[in-house]
């Protein structure tokens, strides 16, 4: 590497590193949820739970009474007990599921109907960042089936619980990042380059949270879509897995991203709050509707997304949505 491109790379991490500081540090603050209902008595499903972000959704429910079923690929007592020992919860049960296995996720579903007779809340929390293309076992991009079509067929085998409380609530985590960022551009590489598995896969949420509010407004289940914001979390190693990035996200990312804790907010707001209990269809972030896509508003695009997971996942007559 010559004195130009030096030169260069330094200007660019400098001006990307300044665009960063400006859009997310006053926004790394983030909301906390105040809302003090109660929610025993409620059962809840939160995907990924173990770690991160849904760890602290999973904190924030038990400690309002919630009786909550963690559904991870990564499940132990170690887990259990932390989450006990933070909230005086013993309601906590912890269910593997792998999502990049429709099987896997069938398995956890048939477990989940054989012992629960309802569920409450759903979150679909889990995510992963690109995987460079890697293919599931069932022949698929590996984020676009953890992101996305894992969620589609795990909420259409869960609805049966769903109906089955007076109330339910379908919580999708989606993103806004990655739109924001798409007129940015590090090194030269295009970060669309980057994020397309993944900005597609948070796209495919947001259509099928809305379409999912459409059909089951009728048995009183909501399904809305969060954007946690910018959050300090391991999926950032997916993204920038050069070393260099990996030290500066290590350095800086503390102190210019929210913490897990606060990045749940959210969707803990979604899960509990009284004034969010009729509301459905909408994409929220920091606890308030955020702006969609403009895409979300293309019908035919949304329609053919969501006639094309049906086929993807498999699902069978009994389990379509009319």
């Amino acid at each position: 590497m010559n004195l130009i491109e030096i030169y260069f790379l330094l200007v660019t991490i400098i001006t990307s590193g300044v665009i960063l500081l400006i859009i997310f540090v006053p926004k790394a603050i983030g909301k906390m949820c105040k809302s003090k209902i109660c929610l025993m008595g409620k059962t809840a499903v939160v995907t990924g739970g173990s770690f991160g972000i849904g760890y602290e959704i999973v904190l924030g429910l038990a400690q309002r009474g919630c009786r909550v079923i963690v559904a991870d690929k990564i499940v132990n007592n170690d887990i259990k007990n932390r989450i006990i020992q933070e909230t005086n919860s013993t309601e906590i049960y912890l269910e593997y599921v792998d999502l990049a296995s429709f099987h896997s996720v069938r398995s956890f579903a048939d477990r989940l109907k054989k012992k629960e007779e309802k569920v409450d809340i759903l979150i679909h929390n889990a995510g992963i960042g690109p995987c460079s293309g890697a293919i599931s076992e069932d022949g698929l991009n590996i984020t676009m089936q953890v992101n996305y079509y894992s969620p589609f067929l795990l909420t259409h085998l869960l609805v049966g619980l769903m109906k089955s409380s007076q109330s339910a609530r379908l919580i999708f985590c989606s993103s806004l990042i990655v739109s924001a960022f798409l007129n940015i551009f590090i090194i030269g590489r295009k970060l669309e380059q980057v994020f397309g598995d993944y900005k597609l896969s948070k796209f495919c949420l947001l259509v099928a949270s809305d379409i999912f509010a459409e059909k089951l407004r009728q048995y009183n289940i909501t399904s809305n879509a969060f954007h946690p914001g910018a959050v300090h979390t391991q999926i950032h190693y997916q993204f920038f897995k050069h070393n260099f990035f990996t030290i500066c996200n290590k350095i800086l990312g503390p102190l210019i991203f929210k913490t897990p804790e606060v990045g749940a907010q959210t969707a803990i707001y979604l899960a509990c709050a009284n004034e969010v209990q009729n509301i459905t269809g909408t994409f929220f972030g920091d606890l308030m509707p955020a702006c969609k896509p403009k895409d979300i508003s293309n019908k035919t695009l949304c329609e053919t997304i969501w006639k094309g997971s049906e086929k993807v996942v498999k699902l069978k007559k009994d389990e379509l949505l009319l």
